[in-house]
This record gives structure tokens, C-alpha cells and sequence, in this order.
């Protein structure tokens, strides 16, 4: 069958009243952006309509047969008869948007993939230091503070194999709209391929792009919204809101409670250090997991809040697991690590969910999490989350996108693993006014 004709499907599909894309499943058609939302875009015509302000791009080192087209609120492309043979398609849209002093920069769209012969990101990428072969590939290149070029890149697959080492993708089902959104002022978002390095904050964006690269693929984007907001970066106390965690610089234990669980006979202390962290250490551990910190229960209702800013200082110590653990990934745990945060919440259904998150001083590989940070050993730094932000609120493999916190009903801090040092300090939990959009 031709490229095209599957186009021309979806055209008399849609002229039926079918839904575009949807290719028989009940996937509803992606609504339009608003026009608030149109009037605060940085980019051009995110609504893709006519690809106005968009350029076309096709690289290929064999023959194969593309097809490129838009509709309205979205972009299609389709790739075939790649002989097995890595080539990319799509657009780009060049830009001189200066972001330096935004709180926030939040980049969402609609994304819908096909089909993609390339089993996994790609042994090219792999080898060659890229930045994987997806159906759905988004790549935002920007200048740091200082003028250096970076990019940041996610993509999108049905499935992948693994056998390589990226962890820039998200799994999403087949013939199915997916909105996703990532705040690039998120040092847990703003990562490389591998997820190893937190990259440097963005002060100018120089250019978007919306493609798929790999061999045959079928893959679709719609409705991209890039948006800034707010002054960056504030003290916690600064958000404009109050603090939900009581005593979250550690002026004494008021409020916390201590926890610790082993199964050996280890060494363990957990206390303030006076100058805003609670340190804690794990020592004798006999190569055995373990756990050492502190808790604190909570019912803070943060239903209809906009925004849910998690900030906290981390530093790292020490620790003798290699990694995040062969337990977690066996027991689907959410990670061993000397500084690790979980935040215990319901949704609007009354469901409770785990978010986790943790920081690493350094990391061998060969696990499948993702929900943490190398900081490097012995190193102090800040971090900021918005659980209510899609891109941030995953699951620790990073293929699931858990519900919207409706209450939050507790806040752990703690390392976890073999032996290990780590300290959380200055920790702050402030929701922001106004609805949370979808």
C-alpha cells in the first residue's frame, strides 16, 4: 500500500465522521487549544494548522516514501520502505524566545503513534551518543545563562525492546491520543538522553521540533503549547503560598516522626543538623536493604490548585548499592537510594498513589527507574517539582502518568539501600491558586 493512502483513509474516514486518527479505537478527537492558552504560546501556530511558521524536514540516506500533511489541530507524518535504514520527518519551528528569569516553562502537547518497525531507541543512538530513533520525537534546542547550546529531547513508542541505555521515552498506547506536559524549569524533566545529568536551565529558546526518526514509522502531534510563566527561581517561601509541611527546616523533630526498618543488626542515626537538613546514616548493613528517616502525616487539601511546588535541598553523602537496586526492579519498588522522597496523596476518587522521587551520588546503570538524580557525592543542591504537572507526576519506571493529587496525606524523607548518608533540608509544599487545566 502507497504512503498516502493511509492518508487519504483518515481524510474519508474523517469526512464520514469518523474519528481522525483514531484508526478504530474510541479515542475521542483532541479538542482545539484555547484562546488563552493560543495567546500565551511563544511558539507560532502550535495548533499546526496549515503548518504556518513551520518548517518541513526530511533526512534520508535511501529512497524511502514520506508523507507529511496537517490538519486542524495537528500534524501526521509517515515514514515506509526505510530498508531498515535510520531517516527522520517532520518540522521545526526557529525561535528567539528569551525565558531567562521564568519560573516555569511548560512545554504541552497531544502526541498519537502508529506503528514503528525500530524495535527500541536505536543501536545508532547508542553508539553515536544520540538521542534515540522514535515515532514521536520533540527535541527543544536553547542557550544556558553563559550562551551554550543545549538540547533537550522526549520521545514516544508503542513499545520498546530495550538493549539500550536511553530513558527519554514514554510508553503510550497504540492509535491513541496522548497529552502530555513537561516543565523545562524542572530539574527532574530537564535531563540528558540517559537521565544521568541534570541539564543547565534554559535562557533562550532557539528552535522546536515535532518529528519521527527511526526506520518505518507512523506518528502525529498536536496542539503544542510552550509557555513561561512566574520569576525564577523563588525561596519556597516566596511561592505565594503557605507552606503545607510544618517544620520543614528541621528546627528541632516537632512534627516528624522517626522510622527505621532492617532485618539485620545495623547502625543507624537520623537527626537535625541546625542549619535547616535532617542528616541520617545507615551503617552495618551486611549488604542488606534497610530504611532511616523521618515522616510526617498530613490532610492537605489541594483539589482545584493550579500548581503543587515540591522544593527541597539534597545532599548526598555516600552509598554501597551501585544503583537504585535489583529489588525494586524485581518487586516493582520505586528505588534504594541515600535521599529519597515519597509523597503519599488521594486522588479526586479517593484512590491513594506513591509519587517517589530520589538522588543518587552516582549510578552503575543496568536498572529500569527513572525517577531519580545523580548529584554527585558529598554535594549540596536544590530541587523544585510540580506534582501537578503530567511530566513530573510519573510512575518510578516513567511510563505511567499517575492522577492529580486531590489530598495530600503524608510526606516521607529517607535513605534507603545498603549502607548510606543523605540529608533533605529546607523542604517546602505550596499549592498555587486556580484550576488545573487537563
Amino acid at each position: 500500500m502507497k504512503v498516502g493512502s493511509r492518508i487519504n483513509w483518515l481524510i474519508a474516514a474523517a469526512a464520514i465522521g469518523l474519528n481522525v486518527l483514531a484508526l478504530g479505537n474510541a479515542s475521542a478527537e483532541i479538542p482545539p487549544l484555547n484562546a488563552a492558552s493560543l495567546s500565551n504560546n511563544i511558539l507560532k501556530n502550535g495548533s499546526l494548522s496549515g503548518l504556518a511558521g513551520w518548517q518541513k524536514q526530511h533526512i534520508s540516506n535511501v529512497k524511502d516514501y514520506t508523507d507529511l500533511k496537517s490538519y486542524p489541530n495537528i500534524a501526521v507524518w509517515e515514514r515506509n520502505h526505510s530498508s531498515n535504514d535510520g531517516g527522520l520527518l517532520g518540522i521545526y519551528q526557529d525561535l528567539n524566545a528569551d525565558v531567562s528569569g521564568a519560573k516555569k516553562l511548560e512545554l504541552c502537547l497531544d502526541v498519537w503513534v502508529g506503528y514503528h518497525t525500530l524495535p527500541n531507541t536505536g543501536w545508532w543512538s547508542e553508539q553515536n551518543n544520540g538521542s534515540g530513533e522514535m515515532p514521536v520525537h520533540i527535541t527543544v534546542a536553547y542557550e544556558d545563562g553563559n550562551g551554550q547550546s543545549y538540547s533537550w529531547d522526549h520521545g514516544f513508542m508503542l513499545s520498546n525492546s530495550g538493549g539500550t541505555t536511553l530513558k527519554n521515552v514514554s510508553i503510550v498506547p497504540q492509535a491513541v491520543w496522548n497529552h502530555r506536559c513537561f516543565n523545562l524549569m524542572s530539574d527532574a524533566v530537564r535531563k540528558d538522553p540517559k537521565r544521568q545529568k541534570v541539564l543547565p536551565r534554559p535562557a533562550k529558546i532557539t528552535r522546536v521540533s515535532l518529528y519521527g526518526n527511526g526506520w518505518d514509522f507512523h506518528g502525529a502531534a498536536g496542539n503544542v503549547l510552550l509557555s513561561s510563566g512566574g520569576i525564577a527561581p523563588p525561596a519556597p517561601t516566596e511561592l505565594g503560598g503557605k507552606n503545607l509541611i510544618k517544620n520543614g527546616s528541621f528546627k528541632g523533630m516537632s512534627f516528624w516522626t522517626k522510622q527505621h526498618i532492617s532485618q539485620t543488626k545495623d547502625t543507624t542515626s537520623v537527626k537535625p543538623d541546625n542549619k535547616g537538613f535532617i542528616v541520617w546514616e545507615r551503617t552495618k548493613s551486611s549488604n542488606d536493604g534497610g530504611l532511616i528517616g523521618v515522616y510526617q502525616v498530613m490532610n492537605a487539601d489541594v483539589s482545584g490548585a493550579k500548581s503543587l511546588e515540591l522544593c527541597l535541598d539534597v545532599w548526598a553523602g555516600y552509598h554501597t548499592l551501585p544503583n537504585t537496586g535489583w529489588w525494586s526492579d524485581q518487586h516493582n519498588g520505586s528505588g534504594e537510594m541515600p535521599a529519597h522522597i515519597t509523597i503519599t496523596y488521594a486522588d479526586k476518587k479517593g484512590g491513594t498513589y506513591n509519587w517517589d522521587y530520589g538522588f543518587l551520588a552516582s549510578d552503575s546503570g543496568g536498572t529500569a527507574l527513572r525517577n531519580f538524580t545523580v548529584v554527585g557525592k558529598d554535594t549540596k543542591k536544590q530541587f523544585c517539582f510540580d506534582l501537578m504537572q503530567a511530566g513530573v507526576r510519573t510512575d518510578p519506571r516513567g511510563r505511567k502518568t499517575l492522577p492529580a493529587p486531590a489530598k495530600i496525606k503524608r510526606i516521607a524523607l529517607y535513605g534507603n539501600g545498603w549502607d548510606f548518608k543523605g540529608a533533605v533540608g529546607n523542604v517546602s509544599l505550596v499549592k498555587g491558586p486556580g484550576e488545573t487545566g487537563r
